[in-house]
């Protein structure tokens, strides 16, 4: 393939006239302002600046094509294999429009890229959203819209989700959607039309997920006889999950939102439920969590000692001795120690050493010794 080269350099030195012809004198004058203005675009601070030196350059490559058909740079600029410029990225057309395209759509949020704040998350998750619909490929546009519109739900723009659900056609994907904006509804005291978008998901995982979520908001609100029924309502829909481990996943997720809503009986007995050894581990060392940010301390140590999984029995009791710490018990430390004894006992060495990262992160916080 022959390579069309431009000495960028020496236009700081040499007379236009001696550069290498590119078919056309001024075809290659407009190849040359084109190179210049994309180097100060690369240079640009502002984001302004760079979109209109793009747009510069981008409107000298198209006038090459238009004025000067017949150049072997024109040639080479429709058939996309570019113009090589000696130090610089192959000089192509539809790379100088993609690069122009994707500054254009951040130009809207540039204030966010200097001074990152709250009132960021609008701009940049449209920005996010024009980027997302602009992917060819289908799952991953759905994908990429998906975790917008969960952004979306989380930070509270429920109608912004939903219009941004209206454009997504995977059904994975919308149920993705649904169980992020469900819990967003009953956080914001709509019970009622949380519990139909929860229902309306067909995915029992995610559906499950959704439900303990808005049970546990009913509970918080004060409703604990609807947030049992609720309850009750996302431990069907994770038990009738046929994948054994996604079912134990989603019983998993279920338990913690029965725990942190008080109801820690029934949290216990979802979890001793779950027939997969790390999902029950798992569960239970969240229960212990909930109950000793709830104070009771010696509940959530008995819970913890019952662990089978060491991993989890320490990281757990990693966090009730933080809890104790924060209550001012002297008892901690003694917690800690028992923490770390646990973590010694693992023979093999990324576990063990995650149980000592997960304790020491827990002292770091604790401030145990000050």
């Amino acid at each position: 393939m022959r390579v069309l080269v431009v000495l960028l350099p020496l236009l700081l030195v040499a007379p236009l006239a001696s550069m290498p012809a590119l078919g056309q004198e001024s075809a290659r004058d407009l190849v040359v302002e084109a190179t210049v203005l994309m180097r100060r675009a690369q240079e640009a601070e502002e984001l302004a600046q760079r979109v209109e030196l793009l747009k510069e350059a981008r409107d000298r490559l198209e006038r090459v094509i238009e004025e000067f058909p017949g150049s072997d740079a024109a040639a080479r600029l429709k058939s996309g294999e570019g113009i090589v410029v000696l130090g610089e990225a192959n000089l192509t057309l539809e790379g100088v429009t993609t690069l122009l395209e994707r500054a254009a759509l951040t130009l809207p949020a540039a204030h966010c890229y200097e001074d990152p704040a709250a009132s960021c998350v609008g701009p940049l998750l449209a920005v996010a959203l024009a980027t997302a619909r602009g992917i060819e490929d289908a799952e991953w546009r759905a994908q990429a819209l998906a975790a917008i519109a969960e952004a979306q739900a989380a930070a509270g723009d429920i109608a912004g989700a939903l219009d941004t659900l209206r454009s997504i056609e995977d059904a994975w994907s919308r149920d993705w959607v649904l169980a992020a904006i469900a819990p967003a509804q009953a956080e914001a005291g709509d019970i009622a039309r949380a519990l139909a978008t929860a229902r309306s998901i067909e995915d029992d995982w995610f559906r499950a997920r959704a439900l303990a979520a808005i049970a546990r908001a009913q509970a918080e609100a004060g409703e604990q006889a609807a947030a049992k029924e609720t309850f009750s309502e996302a431990l069907a829909a994770a038990r009738g999950i046929r994948v054994a481990s996604l079912r134990a996943q989603a019983l998993a997720d279920v338990a913690p939102a029965q725990a942190e809503a008080g109801d820690i009986a029934g949290a216990l007995a979802t979890a001793r439920s779950i027939e997969d050894a790390f999902w029950r581990a798992r569960a239970l060392a969240a229960i212990a969590r909930a109950q000793a940010a709830a104070g009771d301390i010696e509940a959530a140590v008995a819970t913890a000692r019952g662990i089978e999984d060491a991993f989890s029995r320490g990281v757990a009791l990693a966090a009730i001795a933080r809890a104790q710490a924060a209550a001012g018990e002297q008892a901690a430390k003694q917690t800690f120690r028992e923490a770390l004894a646990i973590a010694e006992s693992i023979d093999e060495g990324s576990t063990r050493a995650r149980t000592l990262a997960a304790i020491a992160l827990a002292l770091a916080r604790s401030r145990v010794d000050r």
